[in-house]
């Protein structure tokens, strides 16, 4: 970095600075007495670099503002390695605001603005940072005489103290992560201590699920078989009750019933016989219970069945008087002369046709023969006549005759209209009887004049159907039906008795099952929140753990980083003791006269020169004070040209404050002649002093005044 152009204004000692066409390549002098202003010359350009100076930090920066003064402002132009010239410029106040700005030199554009933006930009720019900028390139005559402060360069620019910084970091760390141990471990035997308290069994959340499994089961069955047994209560209740509900109807229909009602009411009661049954066999009541009733309805059907046979020749009957009549089909029994009424009704009329058509055929005949013997007039016809005459009566004879056969034909005609009318009547008395109760049923049946119809009516009568005839033997049957429900109602009731003790029972043991429950859900809960609480603990131990092997490994890699760092400490010397020794094997020698050839920096950073008159390394306190501060100053040029060869590689200047402030005058101009020559990149050194003997040597030589605060110069 090349500095081209200063400008400053109310900044340090200075109202107005104005330093113009600075050479480039050259020894710059700054002379001038003590507080005249020389070394806030450089400090303007540290300030305008860095934003800071040696004396002052970033964060005082009002104190840079010349005192009276409310504002100041500075601009520094320089060149970089890249061949551009740039301009930063700030601004400062005494409220404490600062700005800060950088461009290339003539550009109206800004790169960078702000303090971070323009710093950053300063570092890219140039290749170091201030620290770098104050231990090699700008050197104060108090550090360049002070041991300890080239040690501290010594060991910042070879890397050492940035390699002891790292070990200091690693060891706060591992001290801040042992430190970290601590409250880890506690923390974790702590835990450790609750999950034992928990006394966490894996068995026995298992053991609760499968109790409270059974118990629901249990429940269900419970639940179920209290189901069943009210169900077959309620079906006991109902199927007696239609039981009592069949007899009551009976008891109330059964003088009036017709067969086919009776025939219904043994299947009303079958139906609901079968139906309590049922309920006996779903109440687990012996089977025995229903004999009774089954036996009084087989009973029952054995009477209704001797009707049959009364049925059949019913049936017989009917069928054969209704062919009679013209309805239906002719019997298979039927005689083969017997012939229905209507088709002998038509022979009859056929009949009795001819005989009227004869009858008159013979009346006719016979008025002829009385005609024909009435018109004879002659004796001599008499015979004829009288022959004649007997004609017509024996035909009128025939006549009165076939009268008779007419009147018998229309005898047998209204015969058998009334025998139709019987049979008909029969008929519909026989429909009718159906509707009858059995007893009267039975006397219209008897009435018919059918031998067999009566023998097996009679036969029913005298038979298995003699309850029905009268209301005696009805009353009889009734009774033993009403003992038989009665008994039946007994044996529900007691049932009913049992069951409801069943329910009562399965209620108490669904209770039961049910407070269990409870507290097994209650148990299970409780031991589920405690695995629960167990796995919380473990995986907190675990995150504990791991804090803990991460704080160990986090330990044993800074541990290994300061090993590593450690061996590093002497190759990081020995290559840059290589490097400081070939800079200052060229810088040694020109500054002592050749007396001293060269310097070395040992383990513990102590400086030896290399003597030629003694052939040896001798160390700094051997030498004279003069010497001491020439090899002081070669070794502080021999560091800025081993940071300019390793970092910056580029053109630079040097800043050298009060250099030869122990030199004699032949010193101080064997000094100035060799300083252009010790090294190829440092092109541009700026040399402060009280005074030089001879301006010939310099440049640009500035003066510093006292009696002004404003430098004009170039």
């Amino acid at each position: 970095m090349i500095i081209t152009q200063i400008r400053a204004e109310n900044i340090l000692r200075y109202a107005r600075l104005h330093l113009s066409r600075l050479p480039a390549v050259g020894l710059i002098g700054i002379s001038g007495p003590n507080e005249s202003g020389k070394t806030s010359i450089v400090e303007i350009v540290c300030l305008a670099l860095f934003g800071r100076t040696s004396t002052v930090e970033a964060t005082q920066l009002t104190k840079i503002i010349k005192w009276g003064q409310f504002s100041g402002a500075l601009w520094v132009d320089f060149r970089v390695r890249d061949g551009n010239t740039y301009t930063v410029s700030r601004q400062f106040d005494g409220d404490g605001t600062c700005t800060a700005q950088l461009a290339q030199t003539e550009s109206p554009i800004p790169l960078a603005r702000g303090l971070e933006a323009v710093n950053e930009m300063i570092v890219q720019l140039g290749g170091f940072t201030y620290q770098r900028f104050v231990d090699s390139f700008y050197l104060a005559q108090r550090n360049v005489v002070a041991p300890e402060v080239l040690k501290q360069t010594v060991r910042v620019l070879s890397g050492i103290q940035t390699l002891n910084n790292i070990s200091a970091e690693c060891e706060s760390e591992m001290r801040t992560a042992q430190d970290a141990l601590i409250p880890i471990e506690s923390k974790i035997n702590a835990v450790q201590r609750q999950l034992a308290d928990l006394n966490i069994q894996p068995v026995v959340l298992g053991q609760l699920q499968a109790q409270h499994q059974s118990r629901l089961d249990a429940l269900k069955q419970a639940e179920a078989e209290r189901e069943r047994l009210t169900s077959a209560a309620s079906g006991l209740q109902t199927a007696v009750g239609r039981v009592v509900g069949q007899l009551e109807q009976l008891a109330e229909t059964a003088p009036a019933n017709s067969l086919d009602e009776w025939h219904a009411t043994a299947r009303g009661l079958s139906a609901a016989n079968r139906q309590l049954a049922e309920a006996y066999q779903a109440a687990g009541v012996d089977a025995a219970a229903g004999a009774g009733l089954n036996s009084w309805l087989s009973q029952l059907e054995d009477e209704l069945g001797a009707f049959e046979p009364v049925r059949q020749r019913l049936s017989a009957r009917r069928e054969s008087q209704s062919w009679l009549v013209g309805e239906g089909e002719r019997p298979t029994r039927a005689a083969s002369d017997l012939q229905p009424l209507a088709q002998r009704r038509a022979t009859l009329n056929d009949e009795l046709s001819t005989a009227r058509q004869r009858r008159l055929l013979m009346i006719g005949l016979g008025v002829l023969g009385l005609l024909a013997t009435s018109g004879i007039p002659f004796v001599s016809q008499a015979v004829y006549a009288l022959g004649s005459g007997v004609l017509a009566f024996v035909f009128l004879v025939l006549a009165t005759l076939r009268a008779a056969d007419v009147v018998c034909c229309r005898q047998e005609l209204t015969r058998l209209d009334l025998q139709a009318e019987a049979i008909r009547g029969e008929l519909q008395t026989l429909d009718q009887a159906e509707q009858l109760s059995v007893a009267e049923q039975v006397a219209v049946l008897q009435a018919i004049a059918d031998e067999r119809l009566s023998a097996s009516v009679t036969g029913f009568v005298e038979g298995r159907g003699e309850p029905f005839m009268t209301r005696e033997g009805l009353e009889a049957k009734l009774v033993e039906l009403r003992r038989i429900v009665a008994e039946h109602e007994q044996s529900v009731c007691q049932s009913q008795d049992r069951l409801k003790a069943e329910i009562t029972h399965q209620t108490g043991h669904i209770d039961t099952c049910q407070k269990e429950l409870e507290q097994l859900d209650r148990d299970i809960i409780h031991e589920q929140n405690r695995l629960d609480t167990a796995k919380q603990l473990k995986q907190h131990i675990s995150d504990m753990e791991h804090q803990r092997s991460e704080r160990l490994e986090h330990i044993a890699v800074r541990r290994a980083a300061q090993q590593l760092l450690d061996s590093t400490h002497p190759r990081l010397l020995g290559s840059f003791n290589l490097e400081l020794q070939k800079v200052a094997g060229r810088i040694v020698p020109l500054l002592t006269e050749q007396r001293y050839v060269n310097v070395r920096i040992g383990e513990d950073l102590d400086l030896q020169a290399l003597s030629q008159e003694k052939g040896d390394f001798v160390s700094l306190s051997e030498i004279s004070g003069g010497t001491y501060v020439q090899l002081m100053l070669a070794v502080r040029l021999a560091l800025s040209q081993a940071l300019i060869t390793s970092t910056v590689q580029g053109e630079e200047c040097l800043i050298l404050d009060e250099p030869f402030a122990f030199f004699d005058a032949k010193r101080r101009r064997e000094a100035l002649a060799v300083l252009p020559r010790i090294s190829e990149e440092i092109e541009q050194t700026w040399i402060l002093a009280q005074d030089f003997d001879d301006n010939s040597q310099l440049d640009l030589h500035v003066r510093c005044s006292r009696d002004t605060d404003e430098l004009i110069a170039g």
